[in-house]
């Protein structure tokens, strides 16, 4: 369960996130709830590489910025993997989340729950941009740790090295500042 986190300037963060093939990941930032579907607040852009329909996306996951989980679920997944230190280890905990229960991958419902009269301001990326290139290279690390873990999730083809590619661009630029 997340609530609606916020940007200082009021723009809705996310609703989740979809993990595409290529190791990307795509944030949901439309709400694709069925109450917002009554409400007529169905977007028609789809924009991810799994040719769902766009008005109700599977969300592979809910950003761990703010989180609430059973106790039961997050012992019984062994929790955060440590070996991802920072960065990534929520879309990890979601992937093995996915796999552990056959419920959340039905398109049918949604797959997570948001508690849409709770908003959360987040200053996205704020302590990360005061540790120079840490986060560079944890993403960098961290992408590769979830193709190994999860290589069902990922195609191991040219966007997919491309994206690698860009998080050691990424990297490098970090590192000259």
């Amino acid at each position: 369960m997340t609530p609606i986190l916020r940007n200082p300037d009021g723009e809705v963060e996310n609703f989740g996130y979809k993990v595409l093939t290529c190791g990307k990941v795509k944030l949901i930032k439309e709400d694709y709830s069925l109450d917002s579907r009554l409400r007529g607040n169905d977007s028609k852009e789809s924009g991810d590489d799994t040719g769902e329909h766009p008005s109700h996306p599977s969300i592979d996951g809910l950003t761990a910025a703010c989180l609430l989980v059973k106790t039961e679920v997050f012992k019984k997944l062994g929790g955060f993997d440590e070996s991802f230190f920072a960065y990534l280890e929520d879309i990890d905990f979601f992937l093995r989340l996915k796999a552990l229960d056959p419920r959340l991958r039905g398109d049918d419902k949604p797959s997570f729950g948001i508690a849409y009269d709770i908003e959360v301001l987040h200053n996205h990326m704020t302590t990360t941009k005061t540790m120079g290139n840490f986060k560079a290279r944890q993403d960098m690390i961290n992408w590769w740790r979830l193709f190994l873990k999860h290589p069902k999730k990922f195609k191991f083809n040219l966007d997919f090295i491309v994206e690698r590619m860009r998080n050691v661009s990424g990297y490098i630029k970090a590192s000259f500042k």
